[in-house]
């Protein structure tokens, strides 16, 4: 505030404090459509929280008793499963995908990093699951592909393909394999 000379009053004070409520607080008839405003937002906010989704598990035949199992993740929210922030500071554990099966079905351990389902493609290359577990991350908006090699004994089988994120959720598939 400052003072002021005016012609009929004399000296007065004019202006104000710089307090948060002034200037920010709606009036009273409007106080109910902004708190709506900001409820929508809000729950529009969690609304994009990720959550991952095997979007497609596909077994494909490599050899006799060898088998190809092509996983696709997604996580189609506008969040990441875990924040570049929380990796660097290790604050919060990788999502992690694995395979369990019966027992006449036994995963071949191939290396970590890339595998190639069909190798003079890269549109067929993958991350390879071990047989502990993948670790990985999902972005928002984001899908990966994921191969791991399985040996049938007999003429049919079953496996379960199982993602546990913290913040994306647990998701399992079972798919059942049968040779022809």
């Amino acid at each position: 505030p400052h003072k002021c000379s005016h012609p009929d009053l004399g000296e007065i004070w004019i202006g104000g404090s710089r307090k948060k409520h002034i200037g920010r607080t709606p009036p009273a008839r409007y106080i109910k459509m902004e708190a709506e405003k900001n409820a929508f937002f809000v729950m529009y906010c969690a609304s994009q929280f990720p959550r991952v989704e095997i979007a497609d598990v596909r077994i494909i035949p490599a050899a006799d008793d060898l088998f190809w199992v092509d996983v696709e993740l997604k996580n189609d929210k506008d969040y990441p499963t875990i924040s570049d922030r929380a990796m660097k500071l290790k604050r919060i554990p990788m999502d992690k995908i694995s395979i369990g099966s019966t027992q006449k079905i036994t995963q071949i351990d191939i290396p970590e990093g890339s595998a190639y389902i069909y190798p003079y493609n890269d549109g067929g290359k993958c991350q390879a699951i071990t047989s502990k577990g993948t670790e990985f991350m999902l972005k928002g908006k984001d899908k990966q592909h994921f191969a791991a090699l399985v040996a049938l004994e007999g003429n049919s089988g079953w496996l379960e393909v199982v993602v546990d994120s913290q913040h994306g959720g647990m998701v399992k598939k079972k798919i059942s394999i049968k040779k022809d």
